[in-house]
């Protein structure tokens, strides 16, 4: 019942005071009944109410309808707290016998009142309940009713965890109306109402963390649920934490002793650190992809930080200040270290919902709990204000206590003097935990990085696969001092770590040891070593400006390498004999020396580095192959040292030094120095380096300068002409294909010594005639290998990569072979000028022949779209400027490329060789300079390009069309009067309808480039009217695009003679004073005011066809003609049906615009189409109709369109 007071008292109010103000009375005697018996069929001990979802839904429901007062009343009357207790345990316990594949065991079903008490209070009968003194059976029928027990003991396991997920979100929704209404009363109720409502969900903080622990356990089983879809789990997760944290802070603090906040952070961390922790761990999985989650996460992370972290941090200060606690790290060793007393739950977890989870060898920890602990850590972290290298040196030692204490919980003591068990997974956490550090750039003490590096990484187990990199990576990353200093700074008496020296010598040993075995596959591993501990090691010796020192430690580890696996035979091994490079080879290693030496090492310290390899090269010339391992360092040293010197001053400085070392090489390089063949590879390669950087360091030795027929002067050509000779392939095949990388990269490393010869020749002008011969003998060996290459690329099946990543092991087979030596074609292109014309083209041209094949082929593989090196040989070449300005070499270059356009056929599969579509040609000729060539080559391009565009068929795909129109507008940038293009004005219609045919819509790329070839083609021509050829092209052209638009009637209804009509119209509309002779200016106003009647009519039929059945022209059709209005505002103006137009115009815009307000991929194409046409057009609208001076006037319906237009 509910009565209205208003117009009541508002009759009887007293003159002089305020209105009464409104109050709508209820009555809710029923609701209330219904919410007391439910209450009490919840309460009752042994009944299975409780866990109905249906009980807590019309708890919901009630609570709704009832005064807040009243409500709380009754809560209290009926323990409601308790009753929610034991209702999160009893689900709780039942989804763990649902996860174990268990069958439930409750009592009682939840039933309907028997018989109505009076409002005396007279007692009830319930089904299922006995209650004494006498009881009246009641006359009803009843509908016997399922039991949970039965209901669950029937049902399979997904539907019993759906029933428990609906009492949880059934209960949260009751629970939140609950709390909704202490902070939100209705009704018109006053704040008293709220607050009582507050107090009655208050309680104790013990008893207040048991509810909030049993709810953070539910909501943890909502998140693990597969039966919750995503977004109602999260909704449900985020309004239950929410909920119960504001329960959790309705807590009575009244107690003497939790003034301060102690008892309720000892009820927290002892019964909800735990719930908290996994809560939070899976609040994060899923929080990138439901953002609702993000709040839950910070009430988690403050809870932690309130009760465990801020806590625990005021406990250590407050126990160092008061002497207890040093304030160094030996308060926290074993030996006088207690643990964090907030903290302690987690060192005996009992987790109410983790029956699935193994504890570990060794240990009972709960290893999905014990996974959280890194989040407890970066909670701590990040509560702290760490802005500052003051803040953080002040709150370290509060972090690394904190980071020992949850490290001891994983069972990893990192000081301790017995032996642990080390799991797998304790170490993963570990790890974590060190990331975190990482991330929020926390310090740790070095005692303590040196000691988990000891204790953990595996790194003392010599000769064992068990050591674990990725641990040894982050303690570097923390502090590479735990290997770097060679004593500690402070002494560690109780010896939980070992000396930074001695660590250091047995990393570097078991990245020796070890390394190997990971390097057939280039392992993960491998890589991890090399980038995160070996790199990272290396700038730190350069930054302590001990480079040095790393350049000893480096030639160590080369020759404990080297002395490993070397062998005394001297023949090349093939691939399965072959070994492969140490991480100590790495050429990221020698790369990444190389950028640090001259600015870490004086000119002094390299000319040291450089004498000292002198030894042992004298000792292997001396001894023979028993000091190899030592010369073979020493080589790889002298590798990266040559090629970091780039400084002027360093070079003239060190070049005594490396006139010795050349003479050592020639030496080693010499057939009788019985140097192994399979390290012969480096020698090339340092011999390029010397003769790139000191050439006269040969004259000391050689006759290199003396002019000679033959290379007897210079042993070293013939030396790398006889090592490049075995892959010339034989009338049976390939011989190469079974050999090793060294094989392989020693023809290779000698290809571009010789090559490096010519260049350095060529810059000092004094090339020996024996140099011409030298090249023709390397293109005679390599051109052979290019035809075998052309020949496997066009047979079935056959699929080469030609993929080089530009690493010596990386060289395992001949198509590999052949793209490391076209990298020395673009490295030194110099040679190209001395070979003779018909072996120089015949090499450019099966070189291109090969770039065009794989440029085809990655055409339709996204992934190989930058492993294309030939075709970036090919490009690199013709970027060149010594090919650009040699007219002989660039005759060659553009030969090959007008012959690959001038191919008639056009391609069906990749393996047609040279008669391939000439995309490549196409863009290489894109990027050439047009001062470069020359006007013959000008027009045979621009006739052979054109030949191409219009036997072009629909299938090549317009953007072969689009390139071609490119290439020949860029052409048409400079006069070619003898061209096609310029000659035959039938030329440009054609390709007019090679667009009709191929062109996707009116906005096309290609159609722009078409329309700037037509203004240029007729901007050429109408400069030259005065000449006969000119006029009469002029004439004809004329004449042609009049019957254009008298046959039509209309616009043209395709593309590409749209776009002509309109370039053409423009030109001659602009150029109008200037064509009196061959066109009267009066003829051209004719086509041109043809032309714009037939926009017109177009545009009046599109309005039409929108009134009545009159076919409607095409949307393109209609694209086109919008796009073509530009440039006719004078005729608009002047124009007697401008009403009529500014309606139609409006007409189309409202169809065209569509629904959305703005384009994106969302769209159809046709949309999108429409979208930025008629953003370009809307220029020409906003000109033509807006503001003409007869306008039609903006209705209110236009003018929102008008504005949607004006926002693109």
């Amino acid at each position: 019942m509910k009565i209205d007071l208003n117009a009541s008292l508002s009759s009887v109010s007293p003159d002089g005071l305020e209105e009464p103000v409104g109050r709508e009375i209820v009555f809710s005697g029923k609701e209330e009944w219904v919410l007391r018996w439910l209450l009490k069929k919840l309460e009752a001990q042994g009944n299975d109410a409780r866990l109905d979802p249906q009980a807590w839904l019309l708890m919901k429901k009630l609570v709704e309808q009832i005064p807040v007062v009243n409500v709380a009343r009754l809560l209290s009357a009926h323990n409601f707290l308790q009753t929610l207790e034991k209702t999160l345990k009893d689900g709780l316990a039942q989804a763990q016998d649902i996860r174990q594949g268990q069958a439930a065991s409750p009592t009682n079903d939840l039933k309907g009142p028997s018989d109505i008490s009076d409002a005396s209070g007279s007692s009830s009968t319930l089904i299922g309940t006995s209650t004494p003194g006498p009881t009246k059976q009641s006359r009803k029928r009843k509908r016997p009713a399922a039991s949970m027990e039965e209901i669950m003991s029937t049902s399979p396991p997904s539907d019993n965890a759906h029933l428990i997920e609906t009492l949880f979100c059934s209960l949260l929704g009751a629970l939140s109306q609950l709390v909704e209404m202490s902070t939100k009363p209705s009704n018109g109720e006053s704040v008293f109402a709220g607050q009582y409502m507050t107090a009655i969900l208050r309680t104790d903080p013990n008893r207040t963390a048991c509810i909030l622990r049993s709810a953070f356990n539910a909501a943890e089983f909502l998140m693990r649920n597969d039966q919750l879809s995503g977004s109602a789990m999260s909704l449900t997760v985020a309004s239950a934490v929410a909920s119960f944290v504001t329960i959790w802070e309705y807590r009575s603090s009244a107690l003497t002793e939790d003034l301060f906040g102690r008892a309720s952070n000892e009820a927290f961390a002892s019964h909800c650190l735990v719930p908290a922790l996994v809560l939070l761990s899976s609040c994060r999985e899923y929080q990138h992809k439901y953002s609702v989650l993000a709040r839950t996460v910070t009430m988690l992370e403050q809870l932690l930080a309130r009760h465990i972290v801020l806590p625990s941090r005021s406990d250590f200060l407050a126990a160092r200040e008061q002497g207890a606690s040093k304030a160094s790290l030996d308060s926290i060793l074993p030996s006088d270290n207690t643990p964090l007393a907030l903290l302690e739950p987690l060192r005996s977890i009992d987790s109410e919902l983790a029956p699935n989870n193994t504890p570990t060898a060794g240990n009972n920890l709960d290893m999905r709990v014990v996974s959280t602990i890194p989040l407890l850590f970066d909670v701590a972290v990040r509560c702290l204000p760490m802005d500052t290298q003051r803040k953080r040196i002040m709150e370290a030692p509060w972090l690394e206590a904190i980071f020992l204490n949850l490290t001891n919980q994983i069972s990893l003591p990192i000081f301790s003097e017995s032996a642990v068990f080390v799991s797998q997974q304790s170490l993963e956490i570990f790890e974590q935990m060190l990331q975190t550090a990482i991330d929020r750039n926390v310090s740790l003490e070095t005692t303590i990085l040196r000691s988990i590096v000891t204790r953990f990484s595996g790194i003392l187990n010599i000769g064992k696969d068990s050591c674990r990199w990725t641990l040894i990576a982050k303690t570097l990353k923390l502090d590479a001092n735990v290997f770097l200093i060679p004593t500690d700074v402070k002494p560690d008496p109780k010896g939980f770590s070992q000396p930074a020296d001695k660590l250091l010598n047995t990393l570097f040993s078991q990245i020796t040891t070890v390394g190997c075995t990971l390097l057939p596959t280039f392992s993960d591993d491998y890589k991890l070593i090399r980038s995160l501990i070996v790199l990272p090691l290396l700038r730190e010796y350069a930054k302590a400006r001990d480079l040095s020192g790393f350049l000893r430690h480096w030639h160590t580890e080369l020759m404990a390498h080297e002395g490993s696996h070397s062998t005394s035979e001297d023949e090349l091994p093939d691939a399965a004999t072959s070994r492969h490079l140490s991480i100590w080879e790495d050429v990221d290693l020698i790369n990444e020396l190389r950028s640090l030496l001259e600015s870490s090492l004086t000119a002094g310290q390299i000319i040291k580095a450089l004498h000292s390899a002198m030894p042992d090269f004298e000792a292997f010339l001396d001894s023979g192959s028993g000091s190899l391992p030592g010369a073979y360092a020493s080589l790889v040293v002298l590798d990266a040292i040559l090629g970091a010197v780039q400084r002027e001053e360093t070079t003239d400085t060190v070049s005594g030094t490396v006139q010795s070392i050349s003479q050592a090489i020639t030496r080693l390089l010499s057939p009788s120095a019985n140097w192994p063949k399979k390290h012969r590879w480096r020698l090339w390669h340092v011999a390029t380096l010397i003769n790139l950087q000191w050439p006269q360091a040969w004259s000391a030795h050689t006759q290199l300068h003396v002019e000679d027929t033959s290379t007897s002067g210079f042993p070293h050509i013939m030396w790398a002409l006889n090592a490049i000779g075995g892959i010339v392939p034989s009338e049976s095949g390939l011989d190469i294909v079974s050999w090793s990388f060294e094989r392989y990269f020693d023809v290779v490393q000698a290809f571009h010594f010789i090559l490096s010869c010519v260049f350095v020749k060529t810059r000092d002008n004094s090339v020996p005639s024996w140099f011409s011969e030298a090249v023709e003998n390397i293109i005679m060996t390599i051109v052979p290998l290019l035809q075998y290459a052309l020949t496997e690329a066009q047979r079935e099946g056959r699929d080469p990569k030609f993929h080089w990543d530009g690493r010596p092991e990386s060289v395992t087979s001949w198509d590999t072979l052949i793209v490391a030596l076209a990298t020395g074609l673009l490295r030194f292109p110099h040679f190209l000028k001395y070979a003779t014309a018909d072996s120089r083209f015949d090499l450019l041209q099966k070189l291109y022949r090969l770039a065009h094949w794989q440029d085809s082929v990655s055409e339709g593989n996204a992934k190989t779209l930058y492993m294309r090196p030939l075709v970036s040989v090919w490009e690199g070449l013709l970027e060149y400027e010594g090919i650009l300005n040699n007219p002989i070499v660039l005759e060659d270059f553009l030969g090959i490329q007008v012959g690959a356009l001038e191919s008639e056929s056009e391609p069906t599969t990749p393996s047609q060789g040279l008669d391939m579509f000439p995309d490549l040609a196409i863009r290489v000729l894109l990027n050439l300079p047009l001062a470069i060539l020359r006007r013959h080559h000008r027009e045979k391009i621009l006739d052979s390009v054109l030949q191409r565009s219009l036997n072009l068929h629909t299938t090549s795909g317009f953007s072969s069309l689009t390139a071609h129109t490119s290439l020949m507008a860029r052409l048409m940038e400079v006069p070619n009067a003898s061209s096609i293009l310029a000659t035959d004005p039938a030329a440009i219609w054609d390709l007019a309808r090679a667009f009709d045919q191929n062109c996707p819509g009116p906005d096309a790329e290609g159609l722009y480039a078409f329309e700037e070839l037509v203004k240029l083609t007729l901007k050429h021509l109408i400069s030259t009217k005065d000449q006969d050829r000119s006029r009469d092209y002029l004439k004809t052209f004329h004449t042609r695009l009049f019957d254009s638009l008298a046959e039509v009637g209309s616009t043209p209804a395709n593309y590409g003679t749209q776009r002509l009509v309109k370039a053409a119209l423009s030109m001659f509309w602009l150029h109008r004073d200037s064509l009196s002779k061959p066109l009267k200016e009066k003829e051209v106003k004719r086509l041109r005011r043809m032309y714009f009647d037939s926009l017109i009519s177009d545009l009046m039929n599109f309005g039409e066809s929108r009134r009545s059945d009159v076919p409607k022209p095409s949307r393109t059709t209609l694209l086109a003609t919008l796009d073509s209005m530009t440039g006719y505002e004078d005729l608009l103006q002047s124009d007697k049906r401008r009403p009529a137009i500014n309606s139609t115009f409006f007409d189309i815009l409202t169809a065209m615009v569509p629904a959305t307000d703005i384009a994106d991929d969302t769209m159809p194409v046709e949309s999108r189409t429409a979208y930025r046409v008629t953003s370009q057009v809307l220029t020409t609208i906003y000109t033509l109709v807006i503001y003409t001076q007869e306008k039609r006037g903006t209705s209110s319906m236009d003018l929102p369109l008008l504005l949607q237009l004006l926002r693109l």
